[in-house]
């Protein structure tokens, strides 16, 4: 599933919401559209930052958090079973 928000300010209100953002993330009372965000505490993490700004055009910077459920050593670990049993 996937939740957004959207908000519109100045820049001091932006970095007051940005502030009040991470308190709640680190604290883990962060909700997107009522949505408790759960960032696991058992898997790697992947976060980016990334930075834009064309004078011309637009700017934009954004932090992504990425985790994958799905376990790349234990696929890994099957497919050598499975090598192991072909020979």
């Amino acid at each position: 599933m996937k939740y957004k928000e959207k908000f519109i300010g100045n820049k001091e209100e932006c970095f007051q919401q940005l502030k009040s953002v991470f308190t709640d993330l680190i604290y883990g009372k962060l909700a997107v559209e009522g949505e408790l965000v759960k960032i696991p505490d058992d898997k790697e993490l992947e976060y980016k930052i990334k930075y834009e700004d064309d004078p011309a055009t637009e700017g934009a910077m954004a932090i992504k958090i990425g985790w994958s459920y799905i376990e790349e050593e234990e696929e890994e670990e099957e497919e050598e079973e499975e090598e192991e049993f072909t020979l």
